[in-house]
Order: structure tokens, then C-alpha cells, then sequence
């Protein structure tokens, strides 16, 4: 069976007054999908459920057992095709065409990754709701997944389980430095006092759509500890079974899979390629936010210093032309930095169309910073003159200039360096390089 027929909206009143449904509609990409006009449920109390959902009786057969009353608070079936898979605007409007609530959804970097195709629900943060239809619930930021896999439709999602991490990730050994020799690992981390018990119900996973790729052994995990499992004794052994690690990027996953309503995906680590001697891991340990590392494979992490640092991004200036947009990048350190190596020039990439290659012999010396810019500044005098004048507080800023800058396309951004494997960080180049749950 499809498993777009599970689909479900969930509305939730979270004021203190009744609220009229009948004059209410739902939208996908400014396609009519429900008018509750048609609906079973004409309004909604305060704190109560309301569901939409794709195919009732499909629906009911999965959750009608574990959920007391579910059938009761569905207000109808969606008329439109499955919500997509790949994201889009979903619009709530009331009898005078006011939005009451408005988002656009996607799969790309950022948004909750056990979303997309790994079984769990979106969940908006509750610090978000108030700010809503200001576009709050457009920023993947404000959205997590359900604590478990199916959601929790009816009900307020549960806070998700705070234990076990993905802390480390080093999947570019393939040089003949011991002890990384062709053999890339994983490092988990308890962020809990007590002790986990790791057993055959969790695993480790490349794939979404397969994540019992390799069941970890029967073990236990203490309070606060690190554990770590390689390519050669573990996850990828035998070579015919589990998965290996690619350099270039990609998905890493961590599940607790018992069958029963805690099935989820506890935590996920997605990442572009990984530059030689470098790691990608969590600052502090079991931290929010991934990092470049200095490989430490069963101890405290340690975050390798940047060179050069995004320091500013102008995305959206207040006259909304895209010859004032600019990128900052700062050298922090006391040595000269040359934006090249012996493969070639550095290059600034982004999510679509966003890039550009800094131009041979190029380098930013010690405190100095670096603008790049929309325009080309030596063919253009007079937009460069007047980019000076909002310049302020900038002497003498060395420029170049890229093309294309979109403004949705802000969320993940580095500096990479050429030798490294597609989508690779230079070392400490941005400071957000990994996606996380």
C-alpha cells in the first residue's frame, strides 16, 4: 500500500475561544484541498483536535487501535493529490480570505530529516505558534519531528527522548595514516546519567528507507560515555552486509526499532563531504550543532579552529535589490590565509544556483575581511561607489563578486576548498556544516 494514504493534517485550537470552522479552508499550493464548510466537525473548543486526512478508512485501520475516539475527530478526507513528498505552501484561510495560518514545508537542508520518508510527523515548535501568520513556520528551525515514528495524531506530540546521540562521524580514512586507515566509525554519546541499554532492537543506517541496515551488538552504554563502532569490525562487516561511509556526503541514522508505538529514529546526522584528518561532530558533546573535528574517536571532542569564517550575510536589503546583497568573510587568525591550494581556487557554494570561484592568487590577510558582492565590481564604477557608502566602518575591503544569489537559499552555506570530495567542508570554514534531530 502507498504510504501517502497515511497522510494527516492536525489542527489544534490553542486559544481560549470557540472557533467557527464552517467558513474555513485549506489550501495546497493555492489549490482548494478542504472546505470545512463540508465537514463533520463545524467547530473547534478550545485545546481540542481537529484531523484532515488523506484516505479515512486507511487511516483508521493504523491508528482507530491505539487511539480511543480517533474516528470522532476526523473532519473529513483532503480532495487533492498526496500533500508532496518534495514540500509546498499549505494555507489556512477564514470567511473574509484572512490567512489564519500559512507555511511552506520542503526537503531540503535543515528541515527535519526523519520526516522525509523515515515515518515521523512535522511538529511546530510551540515558541512559534504565537508569531503565526508572520512566516514563522516557514524557517525549518521552528519545526522538529514527533518523538516517534507515525506521529501522534489526537494528541500533543510527547517532548522526544533525551538519551543517545550521534556525536561523531569520520568518514574520509582512505589514507595511509594510522589509526584512520580505510576504516571510518561512528561515535555515540548518552546524554543522560543513567545507562542505556544498547540492544538488538537499535541500529545504524545510511538509507532512510532501510534503517535496520546493521543491528549494533547487545551492550550497554553509560551515563554520559561515549561508544564508537567502525567500518572494519562493525557496521560493514562482512563487506557484503550493513554500509560504508561516503566521503562526499550523505545521511547517517541511529534508530530504536522494537515494533511497538516507540519505533523512531532517535537521532540523524546529514553532511556534505569531509575533508582528509577531519571529522564531523558535536561542540560541546551531545550538542545541538555539528562541527568540523580533529578526529577523537571514543574521547572529548575537539573542534578544529577556523581559518576563515562567514562573518556577515545581507540577503534582503532594505531597498530590495540584489546589487546591495553581500557576503562577509573574515580572517580571524594572525596569518595570511590564500584562498587557494594546489588543486586550485577556493569557491563559495551554496543550495542552487549560488557559487563562485575566487579568482587565482586571491588571499586575506590577518584581521582582514573579504566581500563578495552581487555585481561585478571593476566593470560596474557606479554601483561599486555606491555599495562604498553603505560600507560603513569598512576600509579598504578587498572585493569579488558572484551571481545569482537567492534569498531562500541563505539556510546552509560554506566555503569550500578544491581537493576535497564534492560537497566538502574546508576545515572550521562555517560553523554550521551538519543537520541534526
Amino acid at each position: 500500500m502507498d504510504n501517502g494514504e497515511f497522510e494527516f493534517i492536525e489542527l489544534k485550537n490553542i486559544g481560549d475561544e470557540t472557533l467557527d470552522l464552517t467558513h474555513v479552508t485549506l489550501t495546497f499550493d493555492d489549490e482548494l484541498a478542504f472546505d470545512f464548510a463540508g465537514g463533520s466537525i463545524p467547530s473547534l473548543p478550545p485545546g481540542d483536535f481537529v484531523l484532515l486526512v488523506r484516505n479515512r478508512p486507511v487511516f483508521l485501520s493504523r491508528y482507530e487501535s491505539y487511539v480511543p475516539g480517533i474516528a470522532g475527530i476526523i473532519t473529513g478526507e483532503y480532495t487533492l493529490e498526496k500533500l508532496s513528498n518534495g514540500g509546498e505552501v499549505v494555507r489556512l484561510t477564514d470567511f473574509w480570505n484572512g490567512t489564519i495560518v500559512e507555511f511552506e514545508y520542503n526537503d531540503s537542508r535543515g528541515w527535519p530529516l526523519a520526516a522525509n520518508g523515515g515515518g515521523h510527523s512535522l511538529v511546530p515548535l510551540e515558541a512559534a505558534l504565537p508569531d503565526e501568520p508572520l512566516g514563522s513556520l516557514d524557517y525549518s528551525g521552528n519545526w522538529r519531528a514527533s518523538a516517534y515514528r507515525l506521529g501522534s495524531p489526537a494528541q500533543d506530540d510527547p517532548a522526544p527522548p533525551v538519551g543517545v546521540v550521534i556525536n561523531e562521524v569520520m568518514a574520509h580514512t582512505d589514507y595511509s595514516v594510522p589509526p584512520y586507515d580505510s576504516n571510518d566509525w561512528i561515535e555515540l554519546y548518552n546524554m543522560g546519567a543513567s545507562s542505556v541499554s544498547l540492544n538488538h532492537h537499535w541500529y545504524l543506517s545510511d538509507d532512510i528507507e532501510n534503517l535496520t541496515k546493521w543491528a549494533l551488538p547487545t551492550t550497554a552504554l553509560a551515563g554520559y560515555s561515549r561508544m564508537s563502532f567502525d567500518e572494519v569490525t562493525g557496521f560493514h562487516n562482512p563487506i557484503t552486509s550493513g554500509f560504508g561511509l561516503n566521503k562526499a556526503g550523505e545521511e547517517v541514522f541511529l534508530s530504536y526499532l522494537p515494533g511497538t508505538q516507540e519505533d523512531r529514529i532517535v537521532d540523524w546526522v546529514r553532511f556534505k563531504g569531509q575533508e582528509t584528518e577531519v571529522s564531523l561532530g558535536r561542540d560541546p558533546d551531545g550538542g545541538a550543532y555539528l562541527f568540523p573535528m580533529i578526529p577523537s574517536r571514543d574521547s572529548t571532542n575537539i573542534p578544529a579552529l577556523p581559518d576563515i569564517v562567514l562573518s556577515e550575510i545581507m540577503y534582503h536589503p532594505p531597498e530590495d535589490t540584489a546589487h546591495d546583497e553581500y557576503i562577509e568573510l573574515y580572517n580571524p587568525t594572525v596569518v595570511t590565509v590564500p584562498l587557494e591550494n594546489t588543486t586550485g581556487s577556493w569557491r563559495l557554494d551554496g543550495i542552487g544556483s549560488t557559487s563562485y570561484t575566487f579568482p587565482a592568487g586571491l588571499s586575506i590577510l590577518a584581521g582582514e575581511r573579504l566581500i563578495v558582492v552581487g555585481f561585478n565590481p571593476t566593470a560596474d564604477p557606479t554601483r561599486l561607489a555606491a555599495f562604498d557608502g553603505l560600507c560603513h566602518g569598512i576600509v579598504n575591503p578587498r572585493r569579488g563578486y558572484y551571481r545569482g544569489l537567492g534569498r531562500q537559499s541563505l539556510e546552509r552555506r560554506g566555503t569550500r576548498c578544491p581537493g576535497t570530495p564534492p560537497g566538502a567542508g574546508r576545515r572550521g570554514r562555517l560553523r554550521v556544516l551538519g543537520d541534526r534531530g
